[in-house]
């Protein structure tokens, strides 16, 4: 059984749906209405596929407050490709798929929060009351409130934020801190969707008011393209150097050292029993980009989903994981201008994405 919403563009979706395979049959609950399809195969347990390659070691968090995980990637004939984070005893952490396949491509991540091992209430495997005739109360006033919330979470009006999800307290990240993360995603431009993997090796330094990420960036089945960015926010100037062009741009904004004070917050638990990591999940909006941030009870970020545009024609989402996040910096040349950059000429609105070669 999954309960869920999701969001697309303002619009918030919200369905339950019940797998019932003794019965051959599944049932979907989308504002109050149900729908029935017979199911057509076996139970399938969820398990790793023995012919998955061979699972990449990672950690999250700092110190004594991170969490040990192995990450699969599952790629599928068919255009679909997922990675799936576990924790010790093959307990699921995150879980991001894109898929590629058919007329509507999408990118889809999980993150598994609070799990218990265990059903507490097997009633919850029951038939929603939405699909059948039911008289018995319990069930039709379940079904009733079900009912209300999935019509409230689709109304198109902005969602009202009880108080109490807002941030109890400010969440500043580490001052310096470096990591080797990744991302994976979609962009969307000029009516087509393209998938994005890149590997990252990120270093940030509040002190400095500087950060630096060196990429490796590939689209669909591209060549990769290997990027430098430096972003030198005390004075004001971003580098970029691809394919080995600098590209200079002023920047403008100050540098994020702090989640926003009007970001709402949900308290978080990955992993279960003795392995579990906590923490919490923000959401903003920060310079036009929608953020969801995943972070320990120490403010380390441990991923990213970001939602945003590069100019009037590309939109993206990304979900960036920071792994393996070490505290300081090792050699703070990292930050030096590159040797391409040191004549370069500042232009306003420089091309500073690789969508806009």
């Amino acid at each position: 059984m999954n309960e869920f919403s999701i969001m697309r563009g303002q619009q918030q979706i919200a369905q339950l749906s019940l797998m019932d395979y003794a019965a051959g049959m599944a049932y979907t609950v989308s504002e109050g209405t149900c729908t029935k399809t017979k199911l057509t195969g076996p139970f399938q347990p969820f398990c790793i596929p023995d012919s998955a390659p061979p699972a990449i070691p990672m950690y999250f968090g700092t110190g004594d407050n991170k969490i040990n995980v192995m990450n699969y990637v599952l790629a599928d004939p068919a255009g679909i490709i997922t990675s799936l984070l576990v924790s010790d005893g093959c307990v699921p952490f995150s879980n991001t798929t894109i898929n590629m396949a058919g007329a509507s491509p999408y990118a889809l991540s999980l993150g598994y929060n609070g799990t218990t091992i265990g059903i507490k209430d097997p009633s919850v495997f029951d038939v929603p009351a939405e699909c059948k005739h039911d008289t018995d109360p319990v069930r039709v006033a379940r079904g009733k409130m079900r009912a209300t919330l999935l019509k409230n979470l689709m109304q198109p009006e902005p969602i009202k934020v009880d108080p109490v999800q807002q941030a109890p307290r400010k969440c500043c990240f580490p001052q310096k801190f470096q990591s080797p993360g990744g991302m994976i995603g979609l962009v969307e431009t000029g009516g087509k969707t393209y998938f994005q993997s890149t590997n990252l090796n990120i270093s940030y330094d509040a002190t400095l008011q500087k950060q630096a990420t060196v990429s490796q960036t590939s689209i669909n089945e591209s060549p990769p393209t290997i990027e430098i960015e430096l972003k030198d926010y005390r004075d004001g100037v971003q580098y970029n150097v691809r394919n080995g062009k600098c590209f200079k741009n002023p920047l403008k904004s100050p540098m994020p050292n702090c989640i926003p004070d009007d970001a709402t917050y949900e308290p978080m638990v990955m992993g279960s029993g003795a392995t579990k990591l906590k923490g919490g999940v923000y959401t903003y909006t920060l310079h036009g980009i929608k953020v969801t941030d995943f972070v320990t009870d120490d403010c380390v970020l441990i991923s990213q989903i970001l939602n945003g545009n590069v100019g009037p024609t590309v939109e993206y989402w990304y979900t960036l994981g920071y792994s393996a996040l070490t505290l300081g910096i090792k050699d703070e040349k990292v930050f030096d201008v590159p040797a391409t950059c040191k004549n370069a000429t500042e232009v306003e609105n420089a091309r500073l994405s690789v969508w806009q070669i």
